[in-house]
């Protein structure tokens, strides 16, 4: 359980950092595909693989990583909720990365 806590916390704290310090310097030609694809796959993956939680529940927690950072980060004055708009492909993708960080750990687990 605390071993799960901590996982979570830092799966936040690096989104969150992530959004903070390195999301504006990525080159803007590839920008989408960062911060809407390999982030979330990876960090979702990485994040389902070390906790200990069935698949099911692994997957719906890693996909409410992107929630917290996004909403206190904030959005876009000129466009207001548009945040709200970029969390749900972002849920998805980390879901899709926990669904494979979890099958990765079922397939270690067995070998």
């Amino acid at each position: 359980m605390i071993r799960n806590a901590i996982v979570l916390i830092l799966a936040l704290a690096s989104y969150f950092l992530f959004l903070v310090l390195l999301s504006d310097s990525i080159p803007a030609e590839q920008r989408l595909w960062v911060n809407f694809f390999a982030v979330p796959l990876v960090l979702g993956s990485a994040t389902s693989f070390s906790l200990s939680t069935p698949l099911l529940n692994s997957i719906l927690l890693v996909a409410l990583v992107p929630i917290l950072p996004i909403l206190f980060y904030g959005g876009d004055p000129a466009k207001p909720g548009m945040e709200l708009l970029v969390l749900g492909p972002l849920a998805v993708m980390f879901a899709v990365g926990g669904a494979i960080g979890g099958a990765l750990r079922r397939t270690a687990k067995q070998h």
